[in-house]
């Protein structure tokens, strides 16, 4: 509904209130129900959940016009049947918020739209073998992690047999390279020819996030302002071995006067040097820190520059979906320091030994935005003070913006990228998607790391 609400505003220029039928029940907070979740509970439980979810996600332009007619029904009669909760539901209301503020999110959800819709509907798996599991399941055993068949309860798996016969199926649960199938339809004779999956995936943890951003916006909660504080700070000893440009940033970076540093580190230039730098002072002073990355890889390279430059006292968050039986070899030099992320959520009770009295974390931004990590205490343990997103440069400023307005406690956010480099994931799809480093009034206070030892002028917050 938030994101409805702001199409209208945007493209017609009015503003609107309503409720969002995914976010009326009571767990709505940490899981939303989706469309076919929706008309299961409210409407019909023998429901085809496969076809309702093709009808909201789907993407055929020959049938556009029905499906949405048939969508407005179907959210209709869910909201007949519903309207206890839809009457004591918090509206969304476009009202509450300036111009500039609804242009500025108007202009990020058309960005999330073409994202969306710019991704494929069926992906061709590259696999090992099917062989039959125990009762109704078959295992698939995935080749390639990048077109590895996920769990999913809004996806379908097409097996393809040379026989003739198609084999429907869902996935039901992934373990390293293996995933098991429920067969919907279709007999298993083991000569499966291809494999292909329909639909698109759930929604991962940040969209999931963006999406309860928006929602508590246009609800009236907004995010916490980051003060500005004008004491300062002497330049810790501990930085004496970097070079001016290094030293001013990491001096920056643990000043109490500025909120906000955002650093451009071309390569050669130390950008890693200088997070190990500040790193190591905030772990001296037993002072909690979290450092996020998009991808997987550009977190592990961060952990390895901390071990470099002997920081020993953190941990690595990894998912064991990206790590067991498929990138276990990358983590061979920090193996000591990781945790994967399934010992941490298997265990409620002794999580806190996993971390061993460590303050600096390490994990991806899909990782800092599960919601697993706020049901076992785990920012109890460590909050989120002080963040510092590296290769920024190729982050759409909304991916992190649900961040700001999650921890209330956030007083320092780091961003170092390279902005000359690769640009925002996806802008060649959403050419409006844009960095930190490309918000105007911000440009003027960038720091600039450079290999040669001159004088740079001081970040603000």
């Amino acid at each position: 509904m938030a994101k409805l609400a702001l199409h209208i505003y945007r493209n017609l220029g009015l503003n609107c209130s309503g409720v969002g039928l995914s976010t009326v029940h009571p767990n709505c907070r940490t899981k939303p129900w989706n469309a076919s979740e929706l008309v299961l509970r409210k409407l019909y439980s023998t429901v085809d959940k496969n076809k309702v979810d093709v009808l909201w996600y789907g993407n055929n332009s020959d049938t556009a016009s029905r499906d949405a007619c048939l969508r407005a029904w179907i959210s209709a009669r869910v909201a007949e049947n519903a309207l206890p909760e839809v009457r004591s539901a918090k509206k969304v209301d476009t009202n509450i918020l300036q111009h500039r503020f609804l242009d500025c999110l108007g202009r990020l959800v058309v960005t999330i739209d073409l994202l969306n819709a710019a991704k494929p509907t069926t992906i061709e798996n590259e696999f090992d073998s099917v062989e039959m599991g125990d009762g109704q399941q078959l295992i698939l055993q995935n080749s390639r992690f990048k077109t590895r068949v996920r769990r999913s309860n809004q996806t379908s798996v097409i097996m393809n047999s040379s026989h003739g016969g198609d084999i429907v199926g869902r996935a039901i649960y992934a373990h390293g390279r293996s995933t098991n199938i429920q067969v919907l339809q279709g007999r298993f004779r083991r000569d499966v020819g291809s494999v292909r999956v329909v639909g698109r995936d759930d929604a991962t943890f940040p969209e999931v996030a963006r999406e309860q951003f928006l929602l508590q916006l246009l609800q009236g909660k907004g995010p916490p302002i980051l003060p500005v504080r004008t004491d300062t700070v002497e330049v810790h000893p501990a930085f004496s071995m970097l070079n001016m440009c290094q030293c001013s940033v990491a001096a920056a970076m643990i000043s109490p006067s500025e909120s906000l540093v955002i650093t451009h580190g071309p390569p050669g230039t130390g950008k890693t040097t200088t997070i190990a730098a500040a790193v190591k002072y905030w772990s001296l002073q037993r002072s909690p820190v979290w450092i996020v990355a998009r991808s997987n890889v550009a977190v592990r390279n961060i952990a390895r520059s901390l071990v470099s430059n002997n920081v020993s006292d953190f941990k690595l968050i990894v998912s064991k979906e990206f790590y067991l039986e498929w990138h276990e070899d990358l983590y061979a030099r920090v193996a000591n320091h990781l945790i994967r992320s399934d010992d941490l959520f298997s265990d409620s009770v002794t999580f806190e030994r996993r971390f061993n009295g460590s303050r600096v974390v390490l994990c991806t931004l899909s990782m800092l935005s599960n919601p697993a990590l706020d049901e076992i205490g785990v920012f109890d343990l460590i909050p989120v003070d002080r963040l510092v997103v590296d290769e920024a440069s190729q982050v759409d400023t909304f991916d992190f913006m649900h961040l700001f307005h999650k921890f209330k406690r956030l007083r320092k956010v780091c961003f170092f990228g390279d902005p000359e480099q690769l640009p925002p994931f996806g802008q060649e799809i959403a050419p409006e998607m844009r960095s930190i480093f490309d918000i105007k009034h911000l440009q003027t206070t960038n720091c600039l790391l450079s290999q040669y030892s001159v004088s740079i002028t001081s970040c603000i917050g």
